[in-house]
């Protein structure tokens, strides 16, 4: 694959409480910063190239670039192709291409490992720029800035299985798309240097909305969809009748934080609630939604800990108060103003991240048998199930194993009838 010098063009951040400091292109950067890289070859990429671009970019020795403070070539080249591939992602989704091998390749950009290593990388790309005649309290957009801030926004478009054009034209949708994306490489300038650091972010009040947004899209696309997709294999889900359909062991991604990752999550939920009850709050926000989605689904795959006492696992027992932050924030996801049990037509985003990814469904099951939570909120659990799960249930990709959750008919009735007398 050849590569010219050819540089990108980049619109300017948004104003802000400080500037951002774009490097010039010149040859000192030339080594190291791989957005100064165009590839010049038409030959698509296979799924073998992904990979094995991010076996380079894994195999680095980070020691050795912390002294160099230079990327090697072939981490420069190898940066570039994925860049790239970010870029081209969009519009092959678009044109319904290459869609096996898009979200084959999505699944191992958002393994721990990678992350993590990007995020060394960044923190070596910040350094580096020393040289640079930066102003002064500024903050260096990397490229590993642009590389996290695109793969976040490809979160969305993928969960909800296709790209969606609602804009009213092209020249606009030009322009939101390309401020878009400088709204997100700004937000991911403000994220920690350490990738282990990422969930303080999420409940923090020290940070912007859209880094919070951020932070949690790669939470959850790292800790939900990765090991789902990579179960899966592919961008459908498979058909296997009444088998069972396995879990995917998303526990092997969470290692020692995953309790800690629990604390950071139902301290976001009670920021999320709090907000959603101000006076002024709005229902209809898409984002703020999807983020909740994303939230209740990430705690649905690590609401098992391990006990320490029985080297098993063990489903964490909330506290009534932070259970109540998290169903009302599926109430929120769900939508209020439809007081009925009839199914929706229609699932938006938020919706779809809730039935379809992660355990949601399940988890909300398996909280009743708490005798703690004797008529509490979970009656907003019944709405859950009746309206999303049962008017989308016979949908190909619902996963066969959720099937037990649904009732005859006459079960739907009588949760009606609870309803009715519980409210």
């Amino acid at each position: 694959m050849d590569y010219s010098s050819e540089t990108e063009s980049h619109s300017s951040c948004s104003s802000s409480s400080h500037s951002f400091h774009n490097p010039p292109v010149d040859d000192a950067l030339l080594i190291r910063d791989p957005r100064h890289l165009q590839r010049s070859s038409e030959q698509p990429l296979t799924l073998q190239d992904i990979r094995r671009e991010i076996q380079t970019i894994l195999r680095q020795d980070i020691s050795h670039l912390t002294k160099t403070e230079n990327i090697a070539d072939d981490i420069l080249l190898s940066s570039a192709i994925l860049l790239n591939f970010l870029t081209c992602i969009p519009r092959l989704l678009a044109n319904d291409k290459d869609i096996p091998v898009i979200i084959a390749a999505f699944s191992a950009l958002v393994t721990p490992q990678f992350i993590e290593r990007l995020f060394e990388y960044r923190r070596i790309s910040r350094s580096a720029p020393l040289r640079i005649k930066a102003p002064k309290d500024s903050t260096v957009q990397t490229w590993v800035d642009v590389f996290l801030a695109r793969l976040s926004l490809l979160v969305g478009p993928i969960a909800f299985g296709t790209i969606r054009i609602d804009y009213p034209g092209p020249i606009c949708q030009e322009t939101i798309k390309l401020q878009k994306q400088d709204d997100a490489v700004h937000a991911t300038s403000q994220l920690p240097e350490n990738w282990h650091d990422l969930k303080f972010v999420i409940g923090s009040h020290n940070f912007s909305p859209a880094a919070k947004r951020i932070a949690l899209s790669l939470l959850f696309a790292v800790y939900v969809m990765g090991p789902q997709l990579t179960f899966f294999g592919s961008w459908q889900r498979p058909r296997y009748g009444d088998t069972a359909w396995p879990k995917p062991d998303a526990s092997l991604a969470f290692k020692p934080q995953k309790e800690d990752l629990l604390d950071c999550l139902l301290i976001a939920a009670r920021q999320m609630s709090s907000q959603m009850q101000a006076p002024s709050a709005s229902f209809d926000c898409h984002g703020e939604r999807t983020s909740m989605a994303m939230l209740i689904s990430l705690f649905s795959v690590i609401y098992d800990v391990p006990d320490p006492n029985t080297r098993t696992l063990r489903t964490v027992q909330l506290r009534p108060e932070g259970l109540y932050y998290l169903l009302d924030l599926i109430w929120i996801v769900i939508g209020t103003e439809n007081n009925s049990f009839l199914p929706l037509e229609e699932l938006d985003l938020p919706q779809i991240i809730l039935l379809r990814w992660g355990d949601s469904v399940p988890w909300s099951w398996s909280i009743w048998t708490d005798e703690r939570n004797a008529n509490t909120e979970h009656l907003r659990l019944v709405r859950l199930g009746c309206t999303i799960l049962i008017g989308h249930y016979f949908q190909p990709c619902l996963p066969p194993n959720m099937r037990k959750y649904l009732g005859s008919t006459s079960d739907v009735v009588y949760l009606k009838i609870y309803q009715h007398h519980a409210s």
